[in-house]
């Protein structure tokens, strides 16, 4: 079924009001239809192979390149932050679920059989002393006349995680996870949103002292985040020097996308209303999209460290900036060298082998002219630019670096989630388990062309590319689509470097406990 018959008037308006047309919609129950489009992963990208290593000296020449470069560019940073706080508590919520229901064991005698959750438990009230926010909950109970219970039972356990978790606490399950205190500097606390605020000024600075940030949250704690900015911005300049150019937005519901149940039909709630879910981070695309500098760092929320490591990132992220101000001025000079009259072979096969070692494209130009050769190369230079900082697998989840074949033959560097490919096949599984590194949301981009335009990043994205996950609501089961991932799909037209970076570059808390992390300890 497909057109205006499957859908009723309500639901054109639903459309209507959320700004996609009926063809949008029709597009994406096509891909429940079909599937979507597995990737033909070649090899993971490796050292030397995919992966650019930096000698010490590359690092300080690119770092110096962008402490001259910062004299006349902008730069931004992108941070999405509309991750909520309900993963980092996930274990603290299982536990207290099973207390309140009676069916949770003695916390002593399950950690003795080494059950996971029990030994989570007993690791966080054991080190509650450990975390920065400690010192909100033993006011909290001082307020109340009462000490900080030890932990040493169940009862006293669910005490302290009802502190923590509930609105008669701190609250921290109704928190956005970039409000949450991460790090404590003696009296001070600093929430991993504040902490971008101080990391910023350390390489983020446009004409010496400005620092422009773009935070994406969700609607419902946009009004939190700007009153905690307006509160915390002039204690920060003043102690850091600098001037904040701070803003925010939501992700427009115009890119949610459609759900629907196990037999592709549209989900619809107790109201008769289509589900809409939120597209993923790719749908994040349209806010980058309205961002324009010459240079822009992406990185996720919770990847922050204190102060005391805050140098060798700062060191690795020039460096990042630097390659990435290099990258540009030679794409701009070919661009202009090859567009001239006058351009000839020598120029041509220059570009050529500059296109095919940086960005590894040479599969690009098998069996072409020279006068396709040299149209090929403008249209590929011609293109957004991302380097993108790459960590040593140590068995992290998520994305990794691979050479990935097209539709037509040819293979570029992308950044491949396992959603991205076909379980059935062995070895697309095979060659997936074997990547050496892990993509930690490191990446330096840059949005203009040669003559200080923006590129429509819109016009760069592998729509195919998209999630295809099982989900359910209130006990239904449902089928739900994400985008094309903003450093994958999103970004797959883009010019791209890997870059091996210090494992300094990783830092993010994911559950509440990997703040006891050395890293994370002040």
């Amino acid at each position: 079924m497909s057109g205006m018959s499957q859908f009723t008037k309500e639901d054109l308006q639903q459309f209507q009001d959320r700004n996609v047309s009926l063809e949008e919609m029709e597009r994406q129950l096509s891909i429940f239809e079909k599937g979507p489009n597995y990737l033909d992963i070649v090899k993971p990208c490796t050292a030397g192979d995919g992966i650019r290593i930096l000698e010490p000296g590359q690092v300080e020449h690119f770092v110096q390149i962008y402490d001259k470069a910062l004299q006349d560019r902008s730069i931004a940073k992108f941070i999405p932050a509309s991750g909520a706080s309900t993963r980092m508590f996930k274990e603290l919520f299982a536990w207290r679920e099973m207390q309140m229901r009676g069916t949770a064991p003695a916390l002593e005698d399950a950690a003795k059989e080494k059950d996971p959750t029990a030994l989570f438990i007993l690791r966080f009230v054991s080190n509650l002393r450990k975390f920065a926010f400690y010192p909100l909950i033993h006011r909290l109970f001082s307020v109340n006349k009462k000490e900080v219970p030890s932990g040493h039972s169940n009862e006293e356990c669910l005490e302290i995680i009802n502190a923590v978790l509930d609105a008669s606490g701190l609250g921290y399950s109704l928190f956005p996870k970039g409000l949450i205190k991460f790090h404590r500097y003696g009296e001070f606390m600093r929430s991993p949103f504040e902490e971008h605020l101080v990391e910023s000024a350390q390489y983020g600075r446009s004409q010496g002292h400005f620092c422009h940030i773009h935070y994406t949250v969700s609607q419902s704690q946009l009004e939190n985040f700007k009153d905690k900015f307006e509160a915390l911005k002039r204690a920060y300049e003043n102690f850091i020097g600098v001037e904040y150019l701070v803003d925010f937005s939501v992700q427009s519901p115009s890119t949610d996308t459609i759900a629907v149940t196990p037999d592709n039909i549209p989900f619809r709630t107790d109201d008769g209303k289509i589900l809409f879910r939120p597209g993923g981070h790719g749908a994040l695309l349209e806010n980058l999209n309205t961002l324009n500098y010459d240079i822009i760092f992406i990185n996720n929320i919770d990847n922050v460290v204190p102060d005391r490591l805050k140098a060798e990132r700062s060191r690795w992220k020039k460096a990042l900036g630097g390659f990435m101000v290099f990258l540009q001025d030679r794409t701009f000079k070919y661009i202009r060298m090859l567009s001239r009259e006058d351009a000839n072979f020598t120029m041509l096969n220059e570009a050529v082998d500059f296109v095919s070692d940086l960005f590894g494209l040479k599969s690009h130009f098998h069996g072409l002219t020279p006068e396709a050769t040299r149209e090929t190369v403008l249209k590929l230079l011609n293109r957004p630019v991302r380097i993108c900082g790459m960590v040593k697998n140590e068995g992290d989840p998520g994305g990794a670096p691979f050479w990935v074949r097209g539709s037509d033959g040819a293979t570029t560097i992308q950044i491949v989630e396992s959603a991205q490919i076909n379980k059935e096949s062995q070895k697309s599984t095979d060659i997936f388990s074997s990547s050496t590194h892990f993509n930690p949301v490191d990446v330096v981009v840059g949005v203009t062309d040669y003559q200080g335009n923006k590129f429509d990043l819109t016009d760069f994205v592998d729509n195919d590319a998209v999630f295809i996950s099982e989900k359910s609501l209130e006990g239904r089961p449902l089928r739900a689509l994400e985008r094309p991932g903003l450093w994958n799909g999103s970004m797959s037209g883009w010019n791209t470097v890997f870059v091996e970076v210090s494992k300094a570059a990783f830092n993010p808390v994911k559950t509440v406990n990997d703040l006891l992390l050395p890293s994370h300890q002040v």
